[in-house]
C-alpha cells in the first residue's frame, strides 16, 4: 500500500514529523492522523463512515497496519450486507 504524508508543515520546523498519510485505492482513502490537542492516532474512512476511530499504541507504522485491518474487515462486512440484502431482492 501507497501512503502519502499529507501533514501541513511550517516554514520554520526544523523536524518534520507526519500527522496526515492517506492511502487512496480507487474511491476508498484510509486516513491515518492526529488531532490537535488529542492523544493518539486516528483513523478516518469516509467511503465506509468511519470517523476518528481512536488507534492502539503510537508507532505510527503499528496503526497503519491497524487502519488497514479495520478498514478489510469493515469492507468484508459491508460486501456480506450487500450480498444478504441481494438474496432478498433475488427471491421477490
Amino acid at each position: 500500500m501507497n501512503w502519502k504524508d499529507t501533514s501541513s508543515y511550517s516554514r520554520d520546523s526544523e523536524e518534520k514529523i507526519p500527522s496526515v498519510l492517506k492511502c487512496k485505492i480507487g474511491s476508498l482513502e484510509i486516513i491515518v492522523h492526529r488531532i490537535h490537542g488529542l492523544g493518539g492516532w486516528r483513523l478516518t474512512c469516509r467511503y465506509l463512515d468511519i470517523k476518528d476511530f481512536l488507534l492502539k499504541g503510537e508507532d505510527l507504522e503499528f496503526c497503519q497496519h491497524q487502519a488497514t485491518v479495520i478498514v478489510k474487515k469493515s469492507l468484508y462486512a459491508k460486501v456480506q450486507e450487500m450480498q444478504d440484502i441481494l438474496v432478498l431482492i433475488i427471491d421477490f
